[in-house]
């Protein structure tokens, strides 16, 4: 989830809580304003009744009821015959009444009177209905403003963060096309933020760093590439003479053979190295024109005689020919490694299939599928990376196949997936953009 979501959210949940707090401390406060109000108003009432008590003295024979339930208000006068002395202090409570089906909340006011030297119980009632549509429309009302307002709030702030996390947002909008050597060289501007121009200031230490590193990485691999091919072909020569000595023992012959198969091997190795190195630095041409079918024939020719000695069957099957445009050594060598190395793993008189296929995303999948040994699951997701190997047999390759295979993929923009199962084979899948594919 985004940064800029995720303080959206926050901000979201905090505001209903603060809304859902707010509306029962809203109901609590209005609730209990009508009841003081309502308190007061009984008050009244009782001091107007002392009042009318003072001219008029009820019948002292019977008692009386000004209103009944259902009414708004409502007071209830019967003779008390306590004591003077111990005469009950002023009571309210809220109280429920039934009248009929109904019940209506009331605030009731209980006390004692007094007329003349008689004492009288008197309850005064009020219904608290008008008042609950009072404090409902109240809560209502405000609830509606807060609740407003805090929309506004979270409007006002998206844009407030939309425009405060805009440079950081720019940042990470780059950071991704900064995927090789050519994007070390990307410098961050300064920033009006305190964070983020910290942020920029760090990132571009890390690229200066990492620019010279891989400058230097470059270089060394270049230099030791071309230095030891010199030896290395000279190695070969001295052995290759003295092979051809007529007089040489067998031993000796043996001897110089594993020397020749050494420095060969040592020598396919810099080539590799020097090649990955190429890609990475993008020291090839881009704009050729590549027809993928035909790179694979031409690639399967090459190898025919291998294919041959070992008796696979490799079947070539492309739909509509497409004609991308890419580096036409490096597709040759994508091709290559991914071709050999389904020879490698394949069993004698197994199978091997090069097709080309448009798929469901629009992209051109190209898959090369072996019924070889396959590669054990927890090798699969390090096999492109350098000098991994699925199996021993193969002692004279470095391991560098899979990883120049990626190297030109991600040099292309093409995707990179591979699939295996252990005694089944494996299938390596290519996917070419359409922006890559100029025909058909």
């Amino acid at each position: 989830m985004k940064l800029q979501y995720k303080i959206g959210l926050s901000n979201l949940i905090v505001s209903l809580l603060f809304l859902l707090i707010t509306g029962f401390v809203l109901i609590h406060v209005v609730r209990k304003t009508v009841y003081q109000d309502l308190d007061q108003h009984l008050y009244y009432h009782k001091n107007s009744l002392i009042n009318q008590l003072k001219q008029s003295q009820p019948d002292e024979d019977n008692d009386f009821d000004y209103g009944v339930v259902g009414s708004q208000e409502w007071v209830n006068l019967t003779k008390w015959k306590g004591k003077a002395d111990s005469i009950p202090p002023n009571r309210i409570k809220t109280v429920y009444l039934k009248n009929g089906n109904k019940t209506i909340e009331y605030r009731e006011l209980s006390t004692v009177v007094s007329s003349k030297g008689q004492f009288y119980r008197a309850q005064f009632l009020e219904s608290v209905v008008q008042w609950q549509h009072i404090i409902r429309n109240v809560f209502l009302v405000t609830f509606g403003l807060l609740l407003t307002l805090i929309l506004l709030l979270l409007i006002v702030n998206d844009v407030q963060f939309r425009e405060i996390l805009k440079p950081f947002y720019n940042t990470v909008k780059r950071l991704p096309h900064i995927r090789d050597a050519t994007g070390f060289a990307e410098r961050f501007d300064r920033s009006s933020t305190e964070e983020i121009d910290q942020l920029h200031q760090a990132l571009n230490r890390m690229l200066k760093q990492l620019g010279s590193f891989f400058e230097e990485q470059k270089s060394f691999i270049q230099n030791a590439s071309h230095e030891l091919q010199t030896p290395l072909t000279i190695i070969y020569q001295k052995t290759e003479s003295l092979m051809s000595d007529p007089d040489i023992s067998e031993e000796s012959l043996v001897e110089l053979a594993q020397i020749q198969e050494t420095a060969g091997r040592l020598s396919r190795l810099t080539k590799a190295l020097l090649l990955i190195s190429k890609i990475e630095n993008k020291q090839f041409p881009m704009n050729d024109e590549v027809c993928l079918s035909d790179m694979a024939e031409k690639i399967i020719s090459e190898l025919s005689d291998f294919i041959e000695a070992m008796g696979i069957d490799v079947r070539l099957n492309f739909r509509d020919y497409p004609t991308v445009k890419a580096s036409r050594e490096l597709i040759n060598a994508l091709f290559y490694n991914l071709i050999q190395n389904a020879l490698k793993f394949s069993t004698d008189n197994g199978i091997i299939s090069v097709t080309g296929r448009w798929g469901a995303d629009g992209g051109y999948k190209v898959q090369v599928q072996d019924t070889g040994k396959g590669i054990s699951p927890e090798l699969l997701p390090v096999v492109f990376d350098r000098f991994k190997k699925p199996d021993s047999k193969w002692n004279d390759s470095p391991g560098l196949g899979l990883s120049i295979v990626k190297s030109i993929c991600d040099l292309h923009d093409f995707g990179l997936d591979m699939e295996s199962e252990l005694n089944k084979g494996t299938t390596v899948t290519v996917t070419i953009p359409t922006s890559s594919i100029i025909s058909p």
